[in-house]
């Protein structure tokens, strides 16, 4: 294989010479509670990703503004920590619903690839 011209110093390198495209946070970022009934807010514009940083397991869901999430088959369940997600198609809002029964935090933040 042919040796870059460009070598790239912000970014891991691969075994071929690549740059390893490495999600960075992004400070765009909205936090809610998941609690005993369904709550939701507007998804950090602009990203196709984001992170999803929770305290205790929750289950999510994705949708417009009136998107709720509930402990069935049309949420997600999402493990207490952190997670890159790929927000879907037409998708402006999350919606969060605890698992247990303690209230979790939750923090939504748009992922940026460089």
């Amino acid at each position: 294989m042919a040796t870059p011209t460009v070598v790239n110093t912000t970014l891991p390198i691969d075994s071929n010479g690549r740059a390893i495209p490495v999600p960075r946070t992004s400070q765009s970022r909205v936090n809610l509670t998941a609690g005993a009934s369904s709550s939701n807010a507007a998804l950090p514009s602009g990203y196709k990703l984001v992170f999803v940083r929770c305290t205790d397991h929750v289950w999510i869901n994705w949708g417009t503004g009136a998107v709720t999430a509930s402990a069935a088959d049309t949420s997600q369940l999402h493990p207490a920590g952190e997670s890159v997600q790929v927000v879907p198609t037409g998708a402006t809002y999350i919606a969060v619903l605890r698992v247990g029964s303690t209230d979790v935090p939750v923090q939504v933040e748009g992922c940026a690839i460089p």
